[in-house]
């Protein structure tokens, strides 16, 4: 396969990647929008709050089961 060949595939990808990127960088920002209409900037911070406190609890019992 030629090189310029493998670089177009590369562009490509490339293309690819960023077109999703910008996608879901935008259904985030439309997510985060929509849920700090509904709960608040208050409840936004008691909900990541949360899920840090779910995930260090799953970690801690992880390390209890072995």
């Amino acid at each position: 396969m030629p090189v310029w060949a493998k670089l177009l595939i590369v562009l490509a990808i490339a293309v690819i990647l960023t077109g999703w990127g910008w996608i879901l960088d935008l259904s985030l920002s439309t997510a985060h929008a929509w849920l700090v209409d509904l709960i608040g900037h208050t409840g936004m911070r008691l909900l990541i709050g949360a899920m840090v406190f779910a995930g260090a609890w799953a970690l801690w019992k992880e390390t209890e089961d072995r």
